[in-house]
């Protein structure tokens, strides 16, 4: 991991802090994006395209997390090939959580 700050200003809890932190994102966004969501294997050529492609994305990660949260969801289905799957074979129930608001609260 690199750092801007100089080594005598960032503690060893700092540095741990920050790489945990790191991993954390990578972890939590990066790693259903890039595997579960083929966003590497995307080959678009305008950056307008990246653009809507990534919001696209990171809508249906955000969709997966609230669906998961929703009480009642058995672990071993808490995966976001499982969700994405069920979205391809019956995507109206997705169109229709498109439409609604969005919450935190599920």
């Amino acid at each position: 991991m690199l750092s801007s700050r100089p080594a005598q200003r960032l503690s060893a809890q700092d540095f741990l802090a920050a790489r945990r932190e790191h991993w954390g994102i990578e972890g939590k966004c990066h790693q259903r994006l890039d595997v579960s969501g083929f966003e590497d294997k995307l080959r678009v050529r305008s950056a307008s395209a990246a653009a809507t492609l990534g919001l696209l994305c990171r809508m249906s990660v955000a969709l997966f997390i609230q669906w998961c949260q929703a009480p009642g969801r058995l672990e071993r289905d808490k995966t976001y090939p499982v969700w994405a799957g069920r979205q391809t074979r019956h995507p109206s129930s997705l169109l229709r959580r498109l439409g609604q608001p969005f919450s935190r609260d599920g």
